[in-house]
């Protein structure tokens, strides 16, 4: 088995534009660590078990 880092950034802009495929990692994540500066309502993005 192969792991993974995938970083996901934010810019100053929208709160509300995350991209589809950053979606679909934070959605397959088996870990996610963020920090204080991340919107709330990308908590709880509905997540998929392989």
């Amino acid at each position: 088995m192969k792991n993974k880092l995938i970083l996901i950034d934010a810019g100053p802009g929208a709160t509300d534009l995350i991209t589809l495929r950053a979606i679909e990692r934070l959605q397959k994540a088996k870990v996610i660590l963020y920090d204080a500066l991340v919107n709330e309502k990308y908590w709880i993005l509905p997540h998929k078990t392989p």
